[in-house]
């Protein structure tokens, strides 16, 4: 009769003092670390950063990782006037989990899935790329090999023509306005379009062309929270 009322209070106390005293000084440590890191590569080499980012962000997303990365590029924005991390970066990787996630909603059999995917898809476009991340690339392993090469090959092409971002916000379609420069030249935002068609061009190819393992019926059914 009290298991109801009492068991999920318990867990909601057991998991916030394990977070407050192991887990987030843990994840504190690892991001700063981790934005340290990036920080002296993007001196030495930015477009290897850009290409980094693209590729493999979605690996740091899952850890939170991309937390650490703000305050860099808050700062680079009010001392640069710039950032060339979050807005060169992530948006690529956003492209590519979109252009995976509707090649798999092409291709999927399964009308509940299909959805979820062509949903995943929109909402990366617009810059938030968790649900296609959590429900299309982790499971589906071409998939998640599409976002990798996609990502990364848009992200080198961002580092290599020095895409710039002039305003924090989430890195997709919603933000294009971000990479307009300042001076009212349109190098800067024609160079983010082609970042785009790159990431979502290349990961869409390789996620619909040939095979795909589907999801079981049981997998599908979590991901998009339905029953049977």
């Amino acid at each position: 009769m009290i298991k109801g009322v009492f068991s999920p209070v318990l867990v909601l106390m057991i998991t916030g003092v394990v977070g407050a005293l192991l887990i987030g000084p843990v994840g504190t440590v690892a991001g700063n670390g981790l934005g340290g890191i990036i920080t002296w590569l993007n001196q030495f080499a930015g477009w290897l950063v850009s290409a980094i980012l693209g590729g493999f962000g979605m690996f740091i997303i899952m850890a939170g990782g991309h937390y650490a990365l703000i305050p860099i590029a808050t700062q680079n924005l009010a001392s640069l006037g710039y950032e060339n991390l979050m807005m060169t970066g992530l948006l690529p990787g956003n492209m590519a989990m979109a252009g995976a996630a509707l090649a798999i909603a092409l291709k999927t059999r399964s009308d509940s899935y299909k959805q979820y995917s062509v949903s995943a898809s929109v909402t990366a476009l617009l810059g938030v790329s968790q649900p296609a991340l959590y429900g299309v690339a982790i499971p589906i392993k071409k998939a998640m090999t599409a976002v990798i090469v996609g990502g990364f090959i848009g992200g080198l092409y961002a580092g290599l023509v020095g895409l710039e971002g002039y305003a924090l916000s989430d890195p997709g379609l919603a933000a294009l306005p971000a990479y307009i420069s300042p001076d009212g030249t349109w190098g800067n935002f024609i160079n983010a379009v082609i970042t785009i068609l790159i990431s979502f061009g290349i990961s869409f190819a390789i996620a619909y062309v040939g095979k795909f393992n589907e999801l079981s019926d049981n997998e599908i059914n979590s991901i998009t929270a339905t029953k049977k």
